[in-house]
């Protein structure tokens, strides 16, 4: 079970990361240390500092927590509002149906294009499909 977040603290112990069930960090402290190796959090010396006290050990800034980690305090924290209501899909239907036609087909040929890139990456890697299909169709990978 999960403990109730801080609204505003700043810097957390493995020990606190393993225990808020935060989305996407490690249930254990070793596992939140394991992680906080892996991604080398300590190289960065204004978002990782030893802690002051007994027991020493590190602490570390929310901000190197994983996105959606840091959605969620950010929300408990009463700093982003909910998201509004999602269209509906006829909504979204309706709103593209009223595009003009040039805007239509400049999406259909993106469409296209994504579905060979997706036809490929089951041979290949994602990025080399990416850029197999770019140099077929005569565009950046990156577009």
């Amino acid at each position: 079970m999960s403990q109730r977040i801080a609204q505003h603290q700043e810097w957390w112990t493995a020990a606190e990361i393993a225990a808020s069930g935060l989305p996407d960090v490690p249930g254990s402290r070793q596992g939140v240390e394991a992680y906080a190796k892996k991604l080398d959090w300590r190289a960065h010396p204004k978002l990782a500092r030893r802690r002051a006290g007994r027991g020493g050990g590190w602490e570390y800034h929310w901000k190197l927590l994983p996105t959606r980690a840091q959605v969620q305090l950010m929300k408990q924290a009463e700093q982003i509002p909910d998201q509004p209501p999602r269209p509906e899909r006829g909504d979204m239907w309706a709103w593209y149906d009223s595009l003009p036609d040039a805007v239509k087909q400049k999406a259909a040929g993106r469409l296209a294009v994504i579905q060979k890139v997706e036809d490929l990456s089951h041979a290949m890697t994602k990025f080399l499909a990416v850029d197999a299909v770019a140099s077929m169709e005569g565009v950046a990978p990156r577009t």
